[in-house]
């Protein structure tokens, strides 16, 4: 695992490592890393800043990449973000920026991985930092998830081929090629495909899940 090193100032202001050459964190995706967290755990500035022991004026301006927070705040964030510094700190993941047919990795799901007749086409390379996660979900007749699951986040679909029955929240819901669908992930939902065909859905969680 390789990650950048952020310019973490000490109570002089002076670099710890100054002299030395390091490679720097680009700041957008440090910056977004953290509010993407938050926002992800549905948290206030304030009561983020609160548990970091900063201002919230210093979050925001730490969100928005105008000022790099002492190592300890940073650490305090992590804690209070339930993530840990090496996402916060990690490299954008390595590899080619259009993916092809065939060449994605495939993960097949079976009842023990509460699921079946599922299988995950991953469309974002898997790696520490990633924002988000999209796959293209092959789900076979009378496939899919039974047990209702909730978690931190939100959730976009576009169905590609074939129906899917979506049930969030307690409700049920029949989409079908072309339609969309969005949702907190924090409300209970399962899926299943209700047939006759198989069905095909671009499947995006933000943060990654799986």
């Amino acid at each position: 695992m390789t990650f950048n090193i952020p310019r973490f100032a000490d109570s002089q202001g002076a670099h710890p490592m100054a002299g030395r050459t390091v490679k720097q964190t680009p700041p957008l995706l440090f910056g977004a890393r953290i509010r993407h967290a938050r926002l992800a755990k549905a948290m206030r500035q304030q009561a983020l800043a609160d548990l970091a022991e900063c201002s919230k004026s210093m979050l925001s301006k730490i969100e928005a990449d105008r000022v790099v927070p002492s190592l300890p705040t940073l650490q305090r964030i992590a804690k209070a973000l339930e993530i840990t510094l090496a996402n916060l700190l990690a490299d954008p993941p390595e590899g080619e920026i259009v993916s092809r047919p065939g060449s994605r990795p495939v993960l097949n799901v079976d009842p023990l991985r509460r699921g079946e007749g599922i299988q995950y086409e991953r469309l974002v390379p898997f790696g520490q930092g990633v924002l988000l996660e999209a796959n293209i979900h092959t789900i076979a007749p009378q496939g899919g998830r039974e047990d209702p699951i909730q978690h931190q986040g939100e959730e976009l679909g576009l169905v590609l081929e074939g129906q899917l029955e979506l049930i969030v929240g307690g409700r049920t819901y029949l989409a079908r090629a072309q339609d969309s669908f969005f949702f907190s992930s924090v409300l209970g939902h399962s899926y299943r495909n209700p047939g006759p065909g198989i069905t095909r859905v671009v499947w995006v969680n933000t943060p990654p899940v799986h």
